[in-house]
């Protein structure tokens, strides 16, 4: 802002300009924050501060008021024509170029590029043929938002009825910012200056004002710069009792008030966000610790699976060992030869595939009940960490947490968020992620999937698992030991048969165990990784937040100590101008 030392308070305009700089300062917290609600309170705010001083000037054609006004501002703001042309009222602002613009019939805005027109603005009313004309708009309109109203007067006729009919019709309520003035002094006699004067006190006092303040001035003496021009004496009850008086600094501090309110509900409303989004962080990294402490007991129990399968295949192993050592009695075996040269079914290799196939047949009874239990209790697991996470979402959506009028948007982008989540969440039941994993991988799934319970998918989902990796590990196993059966000197061989079937087992049972400990690991570990992928864009969203909230809180320390030194001025200034007065 800008302002004119000799007529504009220095320490008022110091102080608006400070004032004007915190709000903008409190506007781009309040965007930070995100309480798009008070910004236009802010813009409101701003836009009052802003507002330059208004002074109406009412005046007869002839009187001295354009040359009065330009004189009084120091800034030639007014045109001064030799002829009278003024039909309407004149509101006179700042602009960055010479501009006018007709606003209706009876008012133009006339923009001057004049520095002080920043501070204050001139309405200038039309001469005595319109002025009664017009009275309502100049006294609803300009009036009640002026900080001075200037009847002009020429200092040898201030009887013109015209002025003194439009005085009339202002309320009482403005009254009090009338003064007069009785222009072009120096074509007057002091003599007729006191008779004007006194005139003058008796048609306001006539009027309701007790205590007029009445000013001769001569813009011919203020121009040479000439003493006696009155215009000094004009200027200090300006800064007095307008541009600088006690209730302009009272403005500031309702201004302030408000602002300071603003900024402590922003401020309140921030540390309701935070502990909200603490206890966030607490809950999301306590769920993120259970999801870990259950996917790690969830890989336990398919360790557990998985030494109880090794366990029933070692008991089938054993079982087809046996039937093989058997079948290699002599007579036995002498007959199996005979049939293998002639190509029959009761031959060696039918043999060693009715033993492939029992084998197999073992396996499957034997691993159907491994899965029925261990199968159950990892999805007993999932299923309870869902159903923890579902009862945690909805405990923190829960109403009570949100304040009544939210200042900040944080609690609406919460709650979608969690809503969100929630539905997401819901989506993961059992029977969603184990159906699409048998949807990829559905051999051997077995009758069992008959219902498509939760319990029937996950034991539908391991049996398929384990049962492929089996079958990948066993398809061959006796095939070695069939090789052995060809050729000569069978019965010389039929110790070195055995070994190789026990050492094909063993080797078998190994690959068979770190298959299966690789394969239900990956299956496992990929259902928490989706539950993972579900929880990360709250979590995320829960981090930058806290980011940008530890962010906001400095700016407003520093804003907030800002508003504190200028309260205290503004106070102490407000306190010099009373003390002054009284």
């Amino acid at each position: 802002m800008h302002s004119d030392p000799g007529l504009v308070d220095e320490t008022f305009a110091r102080q608006r300009n400070a004032l004007a700089e915190l709000l903008a300062r409190l506007w781009s917290l309040a965007e930070a924050a995100g309480s798009s609600d008070l910004l236009p309170v802010i813009d409101r705010l701003r836009a009052t501060l802003a507002e330059p001083f208004l002074f109406v000037v009412v005046g007869e054609i002839k009187a001295g008021k354009s040359s009065f006004v330009n004189a009084l501002l120091g800034a030639d703001v007014c045109r001064v024509d030799p002829a009278p042309c003024t039909d309407a009222i004149q509101e006179i602002v700042w602009a960055p170029e010479p501009a006018e613009t007709q606003i209706d019939p009876h008012l133009r805005r006339i923009g001057v590029p004049a520095e002080i027109l920043k501070d204050i603005a001139i309405v200038d009313t039309p001469g005595t043929n319109t002025i009664i004309e017009h009275h309502q708009e100049i006294t609803q309109r300009f009036i009640p938002n002026s900080g001075l109203v200037i009847f002009v007067f020429p200092a040898k006729n201030p009887h013109t009825r015209s002025a003194w009919q439009l005085l009339e019709a202002v309320s009482d309520e403005w009254r009090k910012r009338v003064v007069f003035v009785l222009q072009q002094a120096d074509l007057a006699t002091e003599a007729e200056l006191a008779v004007n004067t006194a005139k003058v006190i008796e048609y306001a006092r006539d009027r309701g004002i007790a205590e007029p303040e009445i000013f001769a001035t001569s813009v011919m003496r203020e121009l040479a710069g000439q003493p006696g021009s009155g215009f000094e004496q004009m200027r200090r009850f300006i800064r007095d009792t307008v541009t600088g008086g006690r209730h302009l600094f009272l403005k500031l501090r309702a201004i302030l008030d408000t602002s300071e309110s603003l900024f402590e509900k922003i401020g309140a409303a921030l540390a309701e966000a935070r502990r909200q989004l603490e206890a966030d962080r607490r809950r999301s990294q306590d769920l993120a610790g259970r999801m870990d402490n259950r996917r790690e007991r969830s890989l336990e129990q398919a360790t557990s699976l998985v030494r109880e399968v090794l366990e029933r295949f070692d008991k089938c192993g054993e079982a087809t060992y046996q039937k093989f050592a058997d079948g290699l009695a002599v007579p036995t075996f002498f007959r199996r030869s005979v049939g293998a040269a002639f190509g029959r079914r009761g031959g060696m290799a039918g043999w060693m595939e009715r033993l492939q196939a029992q084998f197999e047949a073992c396996l499957d009874k034997e691993i159907d009940a491994v899965l029925s239990r261990s199968g159950r209790r990892i999805l007993t697991d999932i299923e309870d960490f869902l159903q923890e996470l579902a009862a945690s979402l909805s405990e923190m959506s829960g109403a009570a947490q949100r304040p009544e009028e939210p200042v900040i948007d944080f609690w609406q982008r919460r709650d979608d968020l969690i809503d969100e989540l929630q539905r997401s969440m819901a989506e993961l039941r059992p029977e969603t992620l184990f159906s699409e994993k048998l949807a990829r991988n559905p051999e051997r799934a077995g009758s069992t999937l008959v219902g498509g319970s939760a319990m029937t998918l996950v034991g539908a989902l391991l049996l398929a698992t384990t049962h492929i990796t089996v079958l990948d590990v066993t398809g061959g196993l006796l095939t070695g030991v069939g090789v052995l059966l060809t050729g000569g000197a069978l019965v010389a061989r039929r110790g070195r048969m055995r070994r190789e079937f026990k050492e094909n087992l063993k080797a078998g049972r190994a690959r068979l165990g770190e298959a299966l400990e690789t394969r239900l690991a990956a299956e496992i570990s990929a259902i928490y990784e989706r539950i993972g992928r579900r929880l990360n864009p709250f979590l995320q969203y829960v981090n930058e937040r806290m980011e940008a909230l530890e962010s906001i809180h400095e700016r407003g320390k520093d804003l907030g100590e800002a508003f504190r030194r200028l309260s205290a001025e503004v106070d102490q200034a407000a306190d010099a101008r009373r003390r002054s007065i009284d």
